[in-house]
């Protein structure tokens, strides 16, 4: 092989080959045939040969490596808190009115106060609708705590790497 002055390759020359299969192979592979003489003799004529170059091509496949065995496991656990609870409780007054009345009263509220008038008839000369008492009911919110016990799960996963014979 031959080089041009910047160094890359440039086309090699070489003697015309003989007649028959070699001479076939190379015009198959693109040489140009040796020229003959007019007896059909071989002329020392030179030839020029391509250079052809070979580029590489990467692939990549996936291969399994192993494989991996994930466990999980749940665990209880017994958790105590202390948490804030509200409810509702019912505070009542009785307060004594005893005044007559026209017509029957009817329940009402004042402020926070649910009023509920208790009536009786009293025997007078005649009888006379009299409001005895009322009976005040009011709710307030009372706040406390209550402990709580609950169980509660907790996962957790573990990983083994499979053995060898598996």
């Amino acid at each position: 092989m031959t080089s041009n002055s910047s160094g890359t390759p440039a086309a090699t020359t070489i003697p015309s080959a003989p007649e028959g299969a070699e001479a076939a192979t190379i015009a198959r592979q693109g040489v140009r045939p040796a020229a003959r003489d007019e007896e059909g003799a071989a002329t020392h004529e030179e030839i020029r040969i391509p250079i052809v170059e070979e580029r590489l091509v990467v692939d990549k496949r996936q291969i399994e490596l192993g494989e991996l065995v994930l466990r999980k496991t749940v665990d209880e656990r017994e958790e105590r808190t202390r948490q804030p609870v509200m409810h509702e409780e019912l505070e009542v007054e009785r307060v004594a009115v005893n005044r007559p009345l026209e017509a029957a009263a009817q329940r009402r509220t004042e402020g926070d106060w649910l009023i509920i008038p208790v009536m009786e008839e009293v025997v007078v000369v005649r009888t006379q609708l009299m409001l005895k008492e009322e009976i005040r009911i009011r709710t307030r919110q009372v706040m406390g705590e209550q402990e709580v016990v609950a169980t509660t799960r907790h996962e957790r996963v573990e990983l083994d790497e499979p053995s060898a014979t598996s």
